[in-house]
């Protein structure tokens, strides 16, 4: 491939706009503007798959999450799939199902791979209004197990802030004994039996490491994950009109600390660097959230087509300015323009 060509598809892959839909998941829990029997159409961001809760109950979140902005969709035909981090439109009626606010489907209108932010885990030190967790993904910090399971696998935990939460863990988990300590539970809040449990979001969502050794106590720093988005052509190559979108994700289980993030787009045997995509190195020297995600939603666009089925790769990758070491995984994403 020659340079100029190399140029005229990076000059390409600048043009474009994003273009973003949303309903207010958040006013539909707190009840504004809306009652028990309306029907609302709804896009929301799966955090708790489909598969999660046995195909008839999908967790969406709205675009930013916090509390009182997720939502549990039922559906008595198991006709919805969705998988976490895909977002969804759709139709249901709300409904106050033994007091949890939920939705009963009555049509999908489209569930998409979206590359919209997936909210980081809410932190909840007290004061804590449980109900407006209800459906969110929360991170219990520092944790402390109370009691042995019950029967129906309900165990006792307390956190970090001292606050104690009802555990339904599944009949298949390792038993943790009473007084086990280990670093958190990534879980979401429902509504089960007449009070409010966590539950994991998935099967490997407890963190064992001890409390000395654990980002959510400030006694460790994880290197920084980086979780590279792009939105799938429709064949194997992009092709004339396909949406090209591409995010970054930056999560950061470790203090405040500033970083050097460098975006780079391979095509064939030429590199340029983002946000210029210049050849010439340069980068974004940014202060990376504690605890937390930065996300950057870099392109959007429809491709114009052309280039003959080049192979091109993104990296992502994160250094500390100081020394100049990595503090994440050289990040890799492969695609090709037709």
């Amino acid at each position: 491939m020659k340079w100029s060509d190399a140029l005229i598809l990076v000059t390409i892959i600048l043009i474009g706009l994003p273009i973003y839909a949303d309903e207010s998941i958040c006013d539909i829990r707190q009840g504004i503007g809306v009652q028990p029997g309306d029907a609302v159409t709804i896009t929301g961001i799966c955090t708790v798959p489909t598969n999660r809760m046995g195909g008839f109950l999908t967790v969406l979140t709205q675009d930013g999450g916090g509390p009182w902005c997720s939502i549990s969709v039922y559906d008595e035909d198991q006709s919805l799939s969705a998988e976490y981090g895909q977002c969804v439109t759709l139709t249901g009626v709300v409904v106050e199902y033994y007091e949890k606010t939920e939705l009963v489907l009555q049509s999908i209108e489209s569930v998409w791979d979206c590359g919209w932010q997936i909210p980081d885990p809410i932190r909840v030190p007290p004061p804590i209004c449980i109900e407006s967790l209800e459906n969110s993904t929360i991170v219990i910090e520092g944790v402390t197990v109370i009691d042995e399971p019950d029967e129906y696998g309900n165990v006792t935990v307390i956190d970090r802030y001292g606050t104690e939460w009802i555990w339904l863990m599944s009949k298949t988990m390792e038993v943790y004994p009473s007084g086990t300590q280990f670093c958190g539970i990534l879980a979401f809040i429902d509504f089960h039996f007449n009070e409010y449990k966590v539950r994991l979001i998935n099967e490997t969502a407890v963190d064992e490491r001890p409390h000395d050794s654990c980002p959510w106590m400030g006694t460790a720093c994880d290197d920084v994950a980086i979780r590279q988005f792009l939105s799938h052509p429709t064949g194997d190559c992009f092709q004339v009109n396909d949406r090209f979108h591409y995010t970054v994700t930056w999560t950061n289980l470790c203090h405040a600390r500033p970083a050097y993030l460098f975006v780079i787009l391979q095509i064939g045997d030429f590199f340029f660097f983002y946000p210029a995509f210049s050849s010439d190195l340069n980068y974004t020297a940014y202060g990376l959230p504690e605890l937390g995600s930065l996300w950057w939603d870099a392109l959007d666009f429809a491709y114009p087509g052309g280039a003959g089925g080049i192979s091109c790769r993104w990296y992502a990758i994160a250094l500390d300015p100081g020394t100049l070491d990595l503090i994440s995984e050289i990040n890799r994403l492969d695609f090709c323009l037709d």
